[in-house]
């Protein structure tokens, strides 16, 4: 009389071990990809932040470079890299001076209205940029040309770098023109009236 199986039989222990076995498998196969996958997320992510910095950076140096009416020599300290800019569009002349402090890997910005020999409306320092991360300044300052078509130019070279396991690394290099500003043989110092850090 052949054997009848009953409903409620279970497995055997090498049917047990063996589905555990496979089981592990997928489950280390499955975890080792979600791993990759946000890796990659947290890699795409830090691209797109440092790239982002670099980018609000290069729109806050188009907008007022590009109308300046002169360009200061830049100039370093020990915390710091700066440069001022002239703006005479509106009737008076406004100072904006530029830093980029080494502690926070912060580019700001201030500014300040001048009459004459004094300033008036000198604001609190805002920052524009994070992660910015230069060891060497980031501005300096050249002439379109020769004679009477030249204008001052102000070069910027930013780094920034944003660590999420890895460190992601953005950079950008850009050439401004100040269009309003005569050949930079005819400047003299601008926006020195609050001092430079």
């Amino acid at each position: 009389m052949p054997t009848r199986w009953r409903d409620d039989d279970g497995v055997t222990m090498i049917e047990m071990v063996v589905a555990m076995v496979v089981m592990m498998i997928f489950l280390g196969i499955f975890t080792g990809s979600m791993m990759l996958i946000s890796k990659s997320e947290m890699k795409a992510r830090a691209v797109s932040d440092t790239a982002d910095q670099v980018n609000r950076a290069f729109l806050w140096f188009d907008k007022k470079v590009r109308y300046a009416s002169g360009v200061s020599s830049p100039g370093s300290s020990a915390t710091a890299f700066y440069v001022e800019l002239s703006n005479t569009g509106g009737g008076t002349q406004v100072c904006t001076q530029v830093r980029l402090v080494l502690a926070t890997d912060q580019l700001q910005q201030r500014s300040w209205t001048v009459s004459g020999t004094t300033y008036t409306g000198l604001t609190g320092w805002t920052p524009f940029a994070d992660n910015i991360t230069n060891t060497t300044t980031p501005f300096s300052v050249a002439s379109t040309s020769t004679g009477s078509e030249a204008h001052q130019q102000l070069a910027v070279t930013l780094t920034a770098d944003k660590t999420s396991g890895d460190t992601t690394h953005s950079a950008s290099s850009f050439t401004l023109t100040a269009v309003n500003s005569p050949p930079p043989d005819q400047v003299g110092t601008v926006c020195q009236e609050v001092g430079r850090p």
